[in-house]
Protein backbone atom coordinates (compact mmCIF):
# COMPACT_ATOMS: atom_id res chain seq x y z
CA UNK A 1 0.00 0.00 0.00
CA UNK A 2 1.50 3.31 -1.13
CA UNK A 3 1.08 6.47 0.96
CA UNK A 4 -1.18 9.07 -0.60
CA UNK A 5 -0.20 12.71 -1.13
CA UNK A 6 -1.19 14.82 1.89
CA UNK A 7 -1.51 18.61 1.91
CA UNK A 8 -2.13 20.93 4.86
CA UNK A 9 -5.28 22.96 4.31
CA UNK A 10 -4.64 25.72 6.84
CA UNK A 11 -1.94 27.28 4.66
CA UNK A 12 -2.68 25.74 1.25
CA UNK A 13 -2.63 28.15 -1.71
CA UNK A 14 -4.15 27.70 -5.14
CA UNK A 15 -0.69 27.81 -6.70
CA UNK A 16 0.47 24.87 -4.56
CA UNK A 17 -2.71 22.90 -5.23
CA UNK A 18 -2.41 23.56 -8.97
CA UNK A 19 1.22 22.41 -9.01
CA UNK A 20 0.65 19.34 -6.81
CA UNK A 21 -2.74 18.10 -8.05
CA UNK A 22 -4.32 19.85 -11.05
CA UNK A 23 -1.37 19.83 -13.44
CA UNK A 24 -0.28 16.20 -12.78
CA UNK A 25 -3.91 15.02 -12.26
CA UNK A 26 -2.93 13.45 -8.94
CA UNK A 27 -5.22 12.54 -6.01
CA UNK A 28 -4.58 14.04 -2.59
CA UNK A 29 -6.07 14.41 0.85
CA UNK A 30 -6.14 17.93 2.27
CA UNK A 31 -6.04 17.81 6.05
CA UNK A 32 -7.78 20.52 8.09
CA UNK A 33 -9.60 22.04 5.13
CA UNK A 34 -12.14 24.03 7.16
CA UNK A 35 -10.20 27.28 6.88
CA UNK A 36 -7.17 28.60 5.05
CA UNK A 37 -5.26 31.87 5.02
CA UNK A 38 -7.85 33.64 7.13
CA UNK A 39 -10.85 32.40 5.10
CA UNK A 40 -13.44 30.09 6.66
CA UNK A 41 -15.07 27.46 4.43
CA UNK A 42 -16.67 24.80 6.62
CA UNK A 43 -17.88 24.96 10.24
CA UNK A 44 -18.05 21.37 11.49
CA UNK A 45 -20.37 21.90 14.45
CA UNK A 46 -22.85 23.84 12.31
CA UNK A 47 -22.65 21.27 9.51
CA UNK A 48 -23.30 18.38 11.90
CA UNK A 49 -26.30 20.26 13.30
CA UNK A 50 -27.80 21.09 9.89
CA UNK A 51 -27.23 17.58 8.50
CA UNK A 52 -28.60 15.84 11.59
CA UNK A 53 -31.73 13.70 11.11
CA UNK A 54 -33.80 16.16 13.14
CA UNK A 55 -32.68 19.16 11.07
CA UNK A 56 -33.21 17.32 7.77
CA UNK A 57 -36.65 16.21 8.93
CA UNK A 58 -37.60 19.77 9.88
CA UNK A 59 -36.08 21.49 6.83
CA UNK A 60 -36.63 19.03 4.00
CA UNK A 61 -39.71 17.24 5.31
CA UNK A 62 -40.30 13.52 6.02
CA UNK A 63 -42.25 12.93 2.79
CA UNK A 64 -39.62 14.40 0.49
CA UNK A 65 -38.25 11.79 -1.92
CA UNK A 66 -34.50 11.23 -1.68
CA UNK A 67 -32.15 8.98 -3.71
CA UNK A 68 -30.93 5.91 -1.86
CA UNK A 69 -28.99 2.71 -2.45
CA UNK A 70 -29.87 -0.36 -0.36
CA UNK A 71 -26.60 -1.16 1.37
CA UNK A 72 -25.34 -4.60 0.25
CA UNK A 73 -23.52 -5.20 3.54
CA UNK A 74 -24.43 -5.16 7.19
CA UNK A 75 -22.70 -2.98 9.73
CA UNK A 76 -21.52 -6.16 11.49
CA UNK A 77 -17.78 -6.48 11.07
CA UNK A 78 -15.16 -9.17 11.32
CA UNK A 79 -11.39 -9.28 11.27
CA UNK A 80 -9.51 -10.13 8.12
CA UNK A 81 -5.99 -11.32 7.61
CA UNK A 82 -5.09 -8.17 5.67
CA UNK A 83 -3.08 -5.64 7.66
CA UNK A 84 -2.96 -1.99 6.71
CA UNK A 85 -0.06 -0.71 8.77
CA UNK A 86 0.24 2.42 6.62
CA UNK A 87 -3.27 3.56 7.56
CA UNK A 88 -3.82 5.11 10.95
CA UNK A 89 -6.85 4.37 13.10
CA UNK A 90 -9.62 6.98 13.12
CA UNK A 91 -9.64 9.75 15.70
CA UNK A 92 -12.24 11.99 17.31
CA UNK A 93 -12.68 15.45 15.81
CA UNK A 94 -13.31 18.45 18.06
CA UNK A 95 -14.41 16.19 20.90
CA UNK A 96 -17.40 14.83 18.98
CA UNK A 97 -19.11 11.70 20.27
CA UNK A 98 -18.90 8.76 17.89
CA UNK A 99 -20.13 5.23 17.98
CA UNK A 100 -17.31 2.87 18.97
CA UNK A 101 -18.37 0.42 16.28
CA UNK A 102 -15.93 1.04 13.44
CA UNK A 103 -14.18 -0.90 10.73
CA UNK A 104 -10.99 -0.95 12.75
CA UNK A 105 -9.85 -3.26 15.48
CA UNK A 106 -6.65 -4.61 16.91
CA UNK A 107 -4.55 -3.04 14.17
CA UNK A 108 -6.32 -5.07 11.48
CA UNK A 109 -8.60 -3.68 8.83
CA UNK A 110 -12.08 -5.04 9.33
CA UNK A 111 -14.36 -5.77 6.40
CA UNK A 112 -18.16 -5.85 6.22
CA UNK A 113 -19.99 -9.14 6.37
CA UNK A 114 -22.00 -9.74 3.20
CA UNK A 115 -25.64 -10.64 3.68
CA UNK A 116 -28.27 -11.91 1.33
CA UNK A 117 -30.55 -9.07 0.24
CA UNK A 118 -34.06 -9.15 -1.07
CA UNK A 119 -34.78 -9.53 -4.76
CA UNK A 120 -35.68 -5.83 -4.91
CA UNK A 121 -32.28 -4.78 -3.57
CA UNK A 122 -30.38 -4.91 -6.83
CA UNK A 123 -27.96 -2.21 -5.72
CA UNK A 124 -29.52 0.39 -8.00
CA UNK A 125 -30.69 3.84 -7.04
CA UNK A 126 -34.28 4.41 -6.04
CA UNK A 127 -36.25 7.26 -4.49
CA UNK A 128 -38.02 6.84 -1.14
CA UNK A 129 -39.37 9.32 1.42
CA UNK A 130 -36.84 10.70 3.87
CA UNK A 131 -38.87 9.12 6.69
CA UNK A 132 -38.11 5.67 5.25
CA UNK A 133 -34.39 6.36 5.31
CA UNK A 134 -34.47 7.65 8.89
CA UNK A 135 -36.39 4.60 10.05
CA UNK A 136 -33.97 2.23 8.29
CA UNK A 137 -31.05 3.91 10.06
CA UNK A 138 -32.81 3.67 13.42
CA UNK A 139 -33.63 -0.01 12.95
CA UNK A 140 -30.11 -0.68 11.75
CA UNK A 141 -28.77 0.89 14.93
CA UNK A 142 -31.03 -1.38 16.95
CA UNK A 143 -29.78 -4.44 15.06
CA UNK A 144 -33.09 -4.92 13.22
CA UNK A 145 -32.20 -3.44 9.85
CA UNK A 146 -29.37 -4.89 7.84
CA UNK A 147 -29.72 -8.60 7.44
CA UNK A 148 -33.46 -8.57 8.14
CA UNK A 149 -35.24 -9.78 5.01
CA UNK A 150 -38.21 -7.55 5.84
CA UNK A 151 -36.29 -4.29 6.21
CA UNK A 152 -33.46 -2.41 4.56
CA UNK A 153 -30.69 -0.03 5.53
CA UNK A 154 -30.25 2.72 2.98
CA UNK A 155 -27.22 4.72 1.86
CA UNK A 156 -28.36 8.26 1.05
CA UNK A 157 -26.02 8.94 -1.85
CA UNK A 158 -25.77 11.40 -4.78
CA UNK A 159 -28.39 13.54 -3.02
CA UNK A 160 -28.76 17.12 -4.25
CA UNK A 161 -29.09 18.35 -0.67
CA UNK A 162 -27.63 21.76 -1.44
CA UNK A 163 -30.32 22.41 -4.04
CA UNK A 164 -33.01 21.11 -1.66
CA UNK A 165 -31.87 23.49 1.09
CA UNK A 166 -31.76 26.41 -1.35
CA UNK A 167 -35.23 25.56 -2.60
CA UNK A 168 -36.55 25.37 0.96
CA UNK A 169 -34.97 28.74 1.78
CA UNK A 170 -36.45 30.30 -1.37
CA UNK A 171 -39.90 28.94 -0.51
CA UNK A 172 -39.62 30.36 2.99
CA UNK A 173 -38.52 33.72 1.58
CA UNK A 174 -41.47 33.81 -0.83
CA UNK A 175 -43.88 32.96 1.99
CA UNK A 176 -42.38 35.68 4.15
CA UNK A 177 -42.66 38.34 1.44
CA UNK A 178 -46.00 37.13 0.12
CA UNK A 179 -44.67 36.67 -3.42
CA UNK A 180 -45.14 33.57 -5.57
CA UNK A 181 -41.58 33.74 -6.87
CA UNK A 182 -38.57 35.65 -5.61
CA UNK A 183 -36.83 37.51 -8.43
CA UNK A 184 -33.35 36.98 -7.00
CA UNK A 185 -33.43 34.85 -3.84
CA UNK A 186 -30.60 35.34 -1.38
CA UNK A 187 -29.34 31.78 -1.91
CA UNK A 188 -28.92 32.50 -5.64
CA UNK A 189 -26.69 35.46 -4.86
CA UNK A 190 -24.79 33.35 -2.33
CA UNK A 191 -24.20 30.56 -4.84
CA UNK A 192 -22.75 33.03 -7.34
CA UNK A 193 -20.16 33.97 -4.72
CA UNK A 194 -19.28 30.35 -3.90
CA UNK A 195 -21.59 29.85 -0.91
CA UNK A 196 -23.84 26.80 -1.25
CA UNK A 197 -26.79 25.11 0.43
CA UNK A 198 -28.29 28.28 1.89
CA UNK A 199 -25.08 29.33 3.66
CA UNK A 200 -24.13 25.73 4.47
CA UNK A 201 -20.50 26.19 3.36
CA UNK A 202 -18.19 28.07 1.02
CA UNK A 203 -16.07 26.32 -1.64
CA UNK A 204 -12.37 26.66 -0.71
CA UNK A 205 -10.48 29.18 -2.81
CA UNK A 206 -7.47 26.88 -3.11
CA UNK A 207 -9.48 24.56 -5.40
CA UNK A 208 -9.47 27.18 -8.16
CA UNK A 209 -12.03 27.98 -10.84
CA UNK A 210 -15.20 26.00 -11.51
CA UNK A 211 -16.75 26.14 -14.99
CA UNK A 212 -19.47 23.58 -14.35
CA UNK A 213 -21.55 25.17 -11.60
CA UNK A 214 -21.90 28.56 -13.38
CA UNK A 215 -23.05 26.73 -16.53
CA UNK A 216 -25.60 24.71 -14.56
CA UNK A 217 -26.90 27.93 -12.97
CA UNK A 218 -27.12 29.52 -16.41
CA UNK A 219 -29.07 26.61 -17.89
CA UNK A 220 -31.41 26.42 -14.90
CA UNK A 221 -32.03 30.16 -15.10
CA UNK A 222 -32.73 29.99 -18.83
CA UNK A 223 -35.18 27.11 -18.40
CA UNK A 224 -36.84 28.35 -15.19
CA UNK A 225 -40.46 29.54 -15.29
CA UNK A 226 -41.21 33.21 -14.94
CA UNK A 227 -42.65 34.59 -11.72
CA UNK A 228 -46.16 33.29 -11.17
CA UNK A 229 -45.72 30.32 -13.54
CA UNK A 230 -45.53 26.76 -12.19
CA UNK A 231 -42.22 24.92 -12.21
CA UNK A 232 -42.02 22.31 -14.96
CA UNK A 233 -41.88 18.67 -14.05
CA UNK A 234 -38.67 16.74 -14.60
CA UNK A 235 -40.37 14.97 -17.54
CA UNK A 236 -41.23 18.27 -19.18
CA UNK A 237 -37.72 19.54 -18.56
CA UNK A 238 -36.29 16.37 -20.09
CA UNK A 239 -38.51 16.70 -23.17
CA UNK A 240 -37.41 20.31 -23.62
CA UNK A 241 -33.80 19.24 -23.26
CA UNK A 242 -34.26 16.61 -25.96
CA UNK A 243 -35.83 19.18 -28.27
CA UNK A 244 -32.86 21.41 -27.63
CA UNK A 245 -30.44 18.57 -28.31
CA UNK A 246 -32.02 18.09 -31.70
CA UNK A 247 -31.76 21.76 -32.63
CA UNK A 248 -28.88 23.11 -30.54
CA UNK A 249 -26.10 22.56 -33.07
CA UNK A 250 -26.59 25.73 -35.07
CA UNK A 251 -23.60 27.37 -36.71
CA UNK A 252 -20.86 28.91 -34.62
CA UNK A 253 -22.02 32.34 -35.73
CA UNK A 254 -25.50 31.90 -34.27
CA UNK A 255 -26.30 34.83 -32.00
CA UNK A 256 -28.98 33.04 -29.97
CA UNK A 257 -28.20 29.31 -29.73
CA UNK A 258 -30.65 26.98 -28.06
CA UNK A 259 -29.70 26.48 -24.42
CA UNK A 260 -28.99 22.78 -23.90
CA UNK A 261 -27.59 21.64 -20.59
CA UNK A 262 -26.48 18.30 -19.22
CA UNK A 263 -29.15 15.79 -18.27
CA UNK A 264 -32.66 17.23 -18.11
CA UNK A 265 -31.56 20.88 -17.94
CA UNK A 266 -31.99 20.78 -14.15
CA UNK A 267 -28.60 19.17 -13.66
CA UNK A 268 -26.71 19.94 -10.48
CA UNK A 269 -23.36 18.44 -9.51
CA UNK A 270 -23.36 19.18 -5.79
CA UNK A 271 -24.15 16.26 -3.52
CA UNK A 272 -24.43 14.98 0.03
CA UNK A 273 -23.55 11.45 1.15
CA UNK A 274 -25.00 10.11 4.41
CA UNK A 275 -24.67 6.44 5.21
CA UNK A 276 -24.40 3.91 8.01
CA UNK A 277 -21.09 2.44 9.06
CA UNK A 278 -20.36 -0.43 6.68
CA UNK A 279 -21.93 1.22 3.63
CA UNK A 280 -19.58 1.91 0.75
CA UNK A 281 -19.22 3.12 -2.84
CA UNK A 282 -17.73 0.55 -5.24
CA UNK A 283 -14.81 1.22 -7.59
CA UNK A 284 -15.73 3.81 -10.23
CA UNK A 285 -14.72 6.96 -12.12
CA UNK A 286 -16.64 10.20 -11.68
CA UNK A 287 -19.10 11.53 -14.22
CA UNK A 288 -18.01 13.22 -17.46
CA UNK A 289 -14.28 13.13 -16.72
CA UNK A 290 -14.74 15.88 -14.12
CA UNK A 291 -12.80 16.51 -10.94
CA UNK A 292 -14.52 15.98 -7.62
CA UNK A 293 -13.85 16.95 -4.04
CA UNK A 294 -15.36 15.32 -0.97
CA UNK A 295 -15.40 17.02 2.44
CA UNK A 296 -15.99 14.83 5.48
CA UNK A 297 -18.44 16.22 8.05
CA UNK A 298 -18.55 13.42 10.63
CA UNK A 299 -17.26 9.88 10.92
CA UNK A 300 -14.30 8.52 8.97
CA UNK A 301 -13.99 7.27 5.40
CA UNK A 302 -11.46 4.81 4.03
CA UNK A 303 -10.43 5.63 0.45
CA UNK A 304 -8.68 3.37 -2.05
CA UNK A 305 -7.03 4.74 -5.20
CA UNK A 306 -4.75 3.09 -7.72
CA UNK A 307 -1.41 4.84 -8.10
CA UNK A 308 -1.11 7.09 -11.16
CA UNK A 309 0.52 4.22 -13.06
CA UNK A 310 -2.13 1.87 -11.69
CA UNK A 311 -4.92 4.14 -12.90
CA UNK A 312 -3.49 4.07 -16.42
CA UNK A 313 -3.25 0.28 -16.13
CA UNK A 314 -6.93 0.00 -15.18
CA UNK A 315 -8.05 2.21 -18.07
CA UNK A 316 -5.99 0.07 -20.41
CA UNK A 317 -7.27 -3.29 -19.16
CA UNK A 318 -10.88 -2.70 -18.06
CA UNK A 319 -13.33 -3.03 -20.95
CA UNK A 320 -15.54 0.06 -21.47
CA UNK A 321 -18.77 -1.84 -22.22
CA UNK A 322 -18.45 -4.18 -19.23
CA UNK A 323 -19.18 -3.40 -15.57
CA UNK A 324 -16.24 -2.20 -13.48
CA UNK A 325 -15.26 -4.75 -10.80
CA UNK A 326 -16.72 -3.35 -7.56
CA UNK A 327 -13.75 -3.96 -5.24
CA UNK A 328 -10.26 -2.75 -6.14
CA UNK A 329 -8.78 -5.10 -3.55
CA UNK A 330 -9.51 -8.17 -5.69
CA UNK A 331 -7.64 -6.78 -8.72
CA UNK A 332 -3.97 -7.39 -9.45
CA UNK A 333 -1.19 -5.96 -11.59
CA UNK A 334 -0.86 -2.51 -10.03
CA UNK A 335 -0.22 -0.72 -6.73
CA UNK A 336 -2.85 1.03 -4.58
CA UNK A 337 -2.97 4.07 -2.33
CA UNK A 338 -5.11 4.12 0.79
CA UNK A 339 -5.99 6.87 3.24
CA UNK A 340 -8.40 7.49 6.12
CA UNK A 341 -10.34 10.74 5.84
CA UNK A 342 -11.32 12.36 9.14
CA UNK A 343 -13.89 15.10 9.80
CA UNK A 344 -12.57 18.36 8.37
CA UNK A 345 -10.46 16.65 5.69
CA UNK A 346 -11.09 17.10 1.96
CA UNK A 347 -10.21 14.49 -0.67
CA UNK A 348 -9.42 15.57 -4.23
CA UNK A 349 -10.35 13.04 -6.94
CA UNK A 350 -8.67 13.77 -10.31
CA UNK A 351 -10.31 13.43 -13.71
CA UNK A 352 -11.00 9.83 -14.78
CA UNK A 353 -9.36 8.45 -11.66
CA UNK A 354 -10.72 5.23 -10.20
CA UNK A 355 -11.57 5.26 -6.50
CA UNK A 356 -13.51 3.30 -3.89
CA UNK A 357 -14.85 4.61 -0.56
CA UNK A 358 -15.91 2.90 2.69
CA UNK A 359 -17.72 4.46 5.66
CA UNK A 360 -15.73 3.08 8.59
CA UNK A 361 -16.97 5.08 11.59
CA UNK A 362 -19.76 7.49 12.41
CA UNK A 363 -21.79 9.49 14.89
CA UNK A 364 -25.13 8.53 16.41
CA UNK A 365 -28.06 10.95 16.55
CA UNK A 366 -31.46 10.99 18.28
CA UNK A 367 -34.33 9.91 16.08
CA UNK A 368 -36.21 13.08 15.05
CA UNK A 369 -39.34 13.97 16.94
CA UNK A 370 -42.30 15.05 14.86
CA UNK A 371 -42.89 18.76 15.30
CA UNK A 372 -46.46 18.58 13.98
CA UNK A 373 -49.56 16.89 15.31
CA UNK A 374 -49.96 13.21 16.04
CA UNK A 375 -51.84 12.97 12.74
CA UNK A 376 -48.80 14.37 10.93
CA UNK A 377 -46.56 11.79 12.57
CA UNK A 378 -48.85 8.91 11.61
CA UNK A 379 -49.16 10.22 8.06
CA UNK A 380 -45.38 10.36 7.64
CA UNK A 381 -44.99 6.87 9.08
CA UNK A 382 -47.76 5.61 6.80
CA UNK A 383 -46.02 7.15 3.80
CA UNK A 384 -42.81 5.43 4.84
CA UNK A 385 -44.40 2.00 5.26
CA UNK A 386 -46.20 2.39 1.96
CA UNK A 387 -42.96 3.13 0.11
CA UNK A 388 -41.02 0.05 1.09
CA UNK A 389 -39.91 0.68 4.63
CA UNK A 390 -40.30 -3.01 5.36
CA UNK A 391 -43.15 -5.48 5.20
CA UNK A 392 -42.98 -6.27 8.89
CA UNK A 393 -42.71 -2.68 10.06
CA UNK A 394 -45.60 -1.19 11.96
CA UNK A 395 -46.92 2.32 11.32
CA UNK A 396 -46.58 5.16 13.80
CA UNK A 397 -43.76 7.31 15.10
CA UNK A 398 -40.55 5.75 16.37
CA UNK A 399 -39.89 5.88 20.14
CA UNK A 400 -38.21 9.13 21.15
CA UNK A 401 -35.36 7.16 22.77
CA UNK A 402 -34.39 5.55 19.45
CA UNK A 403 -30.96 6.43 18.09
CA UNK A 404 -30.05 6.84 14.43
CA UNK A 405 -26.73 5.69 13.07
CA UNK A 406 -23.84 5.52 13.44
CA UNK A 407 -23.72 7.75 10.34
CA UNK A 408 -20.91 9.05 8.15
CA UNK A 409 -21.64 12.37 6.41
CA UNK A 410 -19.87 14.11 3.53
CA UNK A 411 -20.35 16.91 1.00
CA UNK A 412 -19.21 16.63 -2.61
CA UNK A 413 -18.86 18.71 -5.78
CA UNK A 414 -17.97 17.74 -9.34
CA UNK A 415 -16.25 20.50 -11.26
CA UNK A 416 -14.01 21.30 -14.18
CA UNK A 417 -11.69 24.05 -15.36
CA UNK A 418 -8.89 24.69 -17.84
CA UNK A 419 -6.83 21.75 -16.54
CA UNK A 420 -9.36 18.97 -17.19
CA UNK A 421 -11.69 20.40 -19.84
CA UNK A 422 -9.74 18.63 -22.59
CA UNK A 423 -10.08 15.31 -20.76
CA UNK A 424 -13.80 15.99 -20.43
CA UNK A 425 -14.22 16.65 -24.16
CA UNK A 426 -12.11 13.62 -25.14
CA UNK A 427 -14.27 11.45 -22.87
CA UNK A 428 -17.42 12.77 -24.52
CA UNK A 429 -16.11 12.27 -28.07
CA UNK A 430 -15.16 8.71 -27.16
CA UNK A 431 -18.72 8.08 -25.90
CA UNK A 432 -20.14 9.49 -29.13
CA UNK A 433 -17.92 7.34 -31.35
CA UNK A 434 -18.71 4.25 -29.30
CA UNK A 435 -22.45 4.79 -29.86
CA UNK A 436 -22.03 5.48 -33.58
CA UNK A 437 -19.99 2.29 -33.87
CA UNK A 438 -23.00 0.29 -32.66
CA UNK A 439 -25.31 1.66 -35.38
CA UNK A 440 -25.30 0.67 -39.03
CA UNK A 441 -26.34 2.92 -41.89
CA UNK A 442 -29.08 0.43 -42.78
CA UNK A 443 -30.47 0.53 -39.23
CA UNK A 444 -30.54 4.33 -39.19
CA UNK A 445 -32.28 4.43 -42.55
CA UNK A 446 -35.06 2.21 -41.24
CA UNK A 447 -35.35 3.88 -37.81
CA UNK A 448 -35.38 7.44 -39.16
CA UNK A 449 -37.27 6.54 -42.35
CA UNK A 450 -34.87 8.66 -44.37
CA UNK A 451 -31.38 8.63 -45.82
CA UNK A 452 -30.82 12.23 -44.73
CA UNK A 453 -27.58 12.21 -42.69
CA UNK A 454 -28.64 15.40 -40.90
CA UNK A 455 -31.67 13.57 -39.48
CA UNK A 456 -29.44 10.67 -38.46
CA UNK A 457 -27.12 13.03 -36.58
CA UNK A 458 -30.02 14.58 -34.67
CA UNK A 459 -31.38 11.14 -33.81
CA UNK A 460 -28.01 9.84 -32.59
CA UNK A 461 -27.38 12.99 -30.55
CA UNK A 462 -30.75 12.58 -28.86
CA UNK A 463 -29.91 8.93 -28.13
CA UNK A 464 -26.58 10.02 -26.71
CA UNK A 465 -28.22 12.58 -24.44
CA UNK A 466 -30.83 10.08 -23.25
CA UNK A 467 -28.22 7.44 -22.47
CA UNK A 468 -25.31 9.45 -21.09
CA UNK A 469 -26.77 12.86 -20.08
CA UNK A 470 -24.60 14.74 -22.55
CA UNK A 471 -24.57 15.30 -26.30
CA UNK A 472 -22.86 17.33 -29.00
CA UNK A 473 -25.55 19.96 -28.43
CA UNK A 474 -24.91 20.23 -24.69
CA UNK A 475 -21.12 20.17 -25.10
CA UNK A 476 -21.34 22.90 -27.73
CA UNK A 477 -23.49 25.07 -25.45
CA UNK A 478 -21.17 24.43 -22.52
CA UNK A 479 -18.02 25.36 -24.42
CA UNK A 480 -19.69 28.44 -25.93
CA UNK A 481 -20.64 29.49 -22.41
CA UNK A 482 -17.05 29.02 -21.24
CA UNK A 483 -15.62 31.05 -24.14
CA UNK A 484 -18.08 33.92 -23.58
CA UNK A 485 -17.50 34.12 -19.85
CA UNK A 486 -13.72 33.83 -20.05
CA UNK A 487 -13.61 36.46 -22.77
CA UNK A 488 -15.94 38.85 -20.91
CA UNK A 489 -13.86 38.62 -17.71
CA UNK A 490 -16.71 37.07 -15.72
CA UNK A 491 -15.58 36.35 -12.13
CA UNK A 492 -14.94 32.76 -11.09
CA UNK A 493 -13.91 31.39 -14.50
CA UNK A 494 -10.20 32.02 -14.02
CA UNK A 495 -8.34 31.42 -10.76
CA UNK A 496 -5.32 33.56 -11.65
CA UNK A 497 -4.97 35.97 -14.56
CA UNK A 498 -2.03 34.18 -16.18
CA UNK A 499 -4.40 31.30 -17.10
CA UNK A 500 -6.89 33.40 -19.10
CA UNK A 501 -5.25 33.38 -22.53
CA UNK A 502 -4.57 29.65 -22.59
CA UNK A 503 -8.04 28.89 -21.20
CA UNK A 504 -9.84 30.87 -23.90
CA UNK A 505 -7.70 29.39 -26.67
CA UNK A 506 -8.25 25.83 -25.45
CA UNK A 507 -12.01 26.29 -25.04
CA UNK A 508 -12.30 27.66 -28.59
CA UNK A 509 -10.24 24.78 -29.97
CA UNK A 510 -12.34 22.16 -28.20
CA UNK A 511 -15.56 23.86 -29.31
CA UNK A 512 -14.39 23.60 -32.91
CA UNK A 513 -13.56 19.90 -32.43
CA UNK A 514 -17.01 19.12 -31.00
CA UNK A 515 -18.78 20.87 -33.89
CA UNK A 516 -16.54 19.14 -36.43
CA UNK A 517 -17.16 15.77 -34.80
CA UNK A 518 -20.90 16.28 -35.16
CA UNK A 519 -20.66 17.24 -38.81
CA UNK A 520 -18.58 14.14 -39.64
CA UNK A 521 -20.29 11.55 -37.41
CA UNK A 522 -20.96 9.06 -40.20
CA UNK A 523 -17.89 9.56 -42.33
CA UNK A 524 -15.54 6.57 -42.47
Amino acid sequence: MVAMLELEGTNLTYEEFRRSCLVPNRPAIIRNACRSAGSSYFHLAELIHRLSPQALHDTIGPRTLVPVYPTPFTATLKDTEAKCDSLEAPHDAEGSTRCVQTCWGGGALMTPVEVEGSEEDDGGCREVPLAVVLQSWALGNAGKGAGDSESRVYYLKDWHLQEALERAATTAECERTGQQSAAAPECVKQRESGVHGSALYRVPHFLGADWMDPFCRYVQSASSPRAGHPRRSSTEASETSMEGAAHGLSSLSSSAPTCVGFGNNRSDYRFAYIGSVGSWTPLHCDVFGTYSWSFNVCGDKLWFFPTMAGNAYLHEHLLPLFPTPPDIRVLTGFEMEGVVQHPGDLVFVPARFYHQVHNVSGMTFPFPSYAGTETDAKAAASTASGEGAGKGRQGGAMPTSTMVGPLTMALNHNWCNVFNIECMVRTFLSDAQRLVGQLSVDDLGVICDTKDVAVWREYVDTMLHNGTNWSHASMKCFLEFCVRHIESLEPGMIAVEDERGAAELLARQLLSEVCESYEHLFET
